[in-house]
C-alpha cells in the first residue's frame, strides 16, 4: 500500500483559467465524424448554431428540433 501521489506542479506558472475552452469545437469534430460513420447529414440547426458560435461567439444554450 503506497501513499497518495501528489499532483505535479504546472510548468507554465499560469492560472488554470487561462486555457481556451475547446469543448464546443471538440464536440462538433466528434459529431461530424459520427455522422460520417453513420452515413447521415449533419443537422442544419447544429451547423447554424456552430457557425454562429464561431463567427460571433454566441453561446449554444439549447438545440431543439421542431
Amino acid at each position: 500500500m503506497g501513499g497518495k501521489k501528489k499532483k505535479a506542479a504546472g510548468g507554465s506558472g499560469g492560472k488554470e483559467g487561462d486555457e481556451e475552452d475547446l469543448s464546443v469545437d471538440n464536440f462538433m469534430k466528434a459529431y461530424r465524424k459520427k455522422c460520417t460513420e453513420l452515413g447521415c447529414d449533419v443537422s442544419k440547426i447544429m451547423r447554424e448554431k456552430y457557425e454562429a458560435f464561431q463567427d460571433e461567439g454566441e453561446p449554444i444554450d439549447k438545440v431543439t428540433a421542431l
